[in-house]
């Protein structure tokens, strides 16, 4: 069995990765052309709503006292998830991929893989046992890897390599990586490579190194320096959720545009990101920083940009690119600004259609299996 190799997670990052190249499109001011998307209200995330803030608290689990480094700290319930994410770093982003897969755009991408050549879904349910369509709840990015939630019961372990032999770590952690007992039990690996290991039946890791998978199940069970996890739980709303590099967002300004992206990296190395995926795309990007007129440049700047892509839509008479402009802002607030991005789901379909080779987007709820 292959979890999770190279080939197989292309699929965690395709929702993010069409994301953010749409979004380069529409401050580029290029575009596919397509129809009008009328004068549509989206509502951007700004706060968890009540379903969410119920899915928070559902998923708390408790800490074993038994794995806790000092015997008088408290077990207090926490998520997870959140608590195996790296403590520092630029990038950290949780998928609710079961939530995306049940949206519109969800079932757009599941007929998209569905047209390989093969199933993909069915292929990595033979191989692994893991059914990614009904087994995955959440997948969270950082730097040091991947961590993929859900229900794994019925994963084959047993068909890992030869030299994957298990070895037990912590509470509830295993190794599948023959590196990780050389590790030196810190972030720095002895040994280079992606290690594989698992948390109980409700987590997949793939970490970078044996000594981060190592980090991960500390973290897991409480172990080291009690600091708050990158992901804070008031910013678990939306489909994803977290902090992005300003790296990774330089890649949607116009190569011409290298002072505009030397002064995000300067002022906001990351930023915090939500998505909502539930009907429209609505991405909504909260930009903060210490210095208060820098950032006050960059906003006008990025103002500008936008405004420059609606001026040439216009001049170019392409009324879908400028409705879709028109859905785009840039908010001033007074830790910093907001930058709003909406993508319709008629805008979306159309992109799909044409990345995927699917005939038509309008049997978006097919379900295939």
């Amino acid at each position: 069995m292959t979890l999770l190799t190279l080939r197989q997670r292309k699929w965690v990052w395709l929702f993010a990765a069409l994301l953010l190249v749409v979004a380069g499109a529409l401050l580029m001011g290029k575009s596919d052309p397509v129809a009008p998307a009328g004068h549509r209200v989206v509502s951007f995330p700004r706060a968890p709503r009540d379903d969410e803030i119920r899915r928070m608290r559902d998923r708390h689990l408790p800490v074993s006292k038994a794995s806790l480094a000092s015997p008088g700290a408290p077990a207090k319930p926490r998520d997870p998830v959140l608590a195996a994410l790296p403590r520092a770093g630029k990038t950290a982003l949780v998928i609710e991929a079961n939530a995306i897969r049940h949206s519109p755009i969800g079932e757009l991408l599941i007929q998209c893989y569905a047209r390989e050549g093969e199933n993909v879904f069915a292929r990595v349910r033979e191989e692994s046992g893991v059914d990614l369509l009904t087994d995955v709840d959440r997948v969270a990015i950082s730097e040091e890897g991947v961590i993929v939630s859900g229900n794994f019961k019925k994963a084959r372990w047993e068909a890992l390599p030869a030299d994957s032999t298990p070895r037990s770590y912590g509470s509830e952690g295993v190794s599948y990586s023959p590196a990780f007992m050389e590790s030196t039990g810190d972030d720095q690996p002895s040994a280079p490579g992606q290690a594989l290991g698992r948390w109980g039946d409700q987590m997949i890791l793939v970490a970078s190194s044996a000594g981060q998978l190592r980090s991960i199940f500390d973290r897991l069970d409480a172990k080291g320096h009690d600091e708050p996890p990158a992901i804070s739980e008031d910013m678990t709303y939306g489909e994803i959720y977290g902090l992005l590099g300003s790296d990774a967002l330089a890649e949607l300004f116009p190569p011409d545009q290298a002072g505009l992206t030397d002064l995000l990296r300067q002022v906001a190395p990351q930023v915090e990101l939500h998505v909502d995926a539930r009907d429209d795309v609505a991405i909504f990007a909260h930009v903060r920083g210490r210095d208060r007129a820098q950032l006050r440049d960059l906003e006008k700047a990025i103002a500008g940009l936008l405004s420059a892509g609606r001026l040439k839509a216009q001049a170019g008479d392409d009324h879908g690119l400028q409705d879709l402009l028109d859905l785009a802002r840039v908010v001033p607030r007074s830790d910093g600004f907001d930058l709003e991005l909406a993508l319709p789901l008629p805008f979306l379909q159309k992109q799909l259609a044409g990345a995927c080779g699917l005939p038509g987007a309008g049997d978006a709820q097919q379900t295939v299996r």
